[in-house]
């Protein structure tokens, strides 16, 4: 992330604060609002909960990604300001979770473009052009801090007959970290720890 304007990060922090600080709903609904933008504007990625096996683990995966979603990124802003020395570790974890829940590289621009669509939902006016162009920046580098831990491309889910199993494991343990987190987080005064941040898994992207 040294490569990014600091003033990018910083205009791309306010911006979050501003919508989880001022958006009643937010921590309950910016998950759920994310993926429904994720699955129009890129169906295929309905592929990684298993939409083609039982509908109801498709549906139960879902939810328990739209949860942790908004807590990982909150985590992972927050370390930004207050731990950036141990964001590699955090990056490097995160890489290896998204790589073997079976999350592509050529995923993250459209959950970045979901999120930013998201986001704005929370936000009293829409994204000025230099906004736009900030949550680019810290997205792409974020993206590639991420992806670039992937020990090989991962290919479809065809090509590797252990890609289900190793999402459901993935999975499963989103949903046992879920249970131990609080529903909501308001206040500058919240902190969170590596495992806090790494245990959410997710795909990490922050919207154009």
């Amino acid at each position: 992330m040294d490569q990014v304007n600091p003033d990018f990060i910083g205009a791309v922090l306010e911006i979050w604060d501003d919508a989880r600080f001022d958006g009643l709903d937010f921590y309950s609904e910016f998950g759920p609002r994310t993926l429904q933008r994720l699955f129009e504007i890129h169906p295929e990625s309905k592929e990684v909960f298993g939409v083609n096996q039982n509908p109801k683990m498709f549906q139960a995966r879902v939810d328990a990604h739209a949860k942790s979603l908004v807590l990982l990124v909150d985590g992972v802003f927050q370390m930004l300001t207050n731990q950036p020395d141990m964001m590699d570790q955090v990056f490097e974890q995160l890489g290896q979770k998204h790589e073997m829940a079976g999350v592509t590289k050529d995923l993250f621009p459209h959950m970045g473009a979901a999120i930013g669509y998201a986001l704005e939902t929370f936000m009293e006016e829409p994204f000025t052009d230099d906004e736009k162009y900030a949550w680019g920046e810290v997205y792409t580098a974020l993206a590639y801090e991420i992806t670039k831990f992937y020990t090989e491309d991962v290919d479809d889910d065809e090509d590797d007959p252990d890609q289900e199993a190793k999402a459901d494991a993935t999975m499963k343990e989103e949903e046992e970290d879920e249970k131990d987190e609080s529903p909501k987080h308001h206040g500058h005064e919240h902190r969170h720890s590596i495992d806090d941040v790494t245990q959410q898994v997710a795909a990490v992207s922050i919207g154009e």
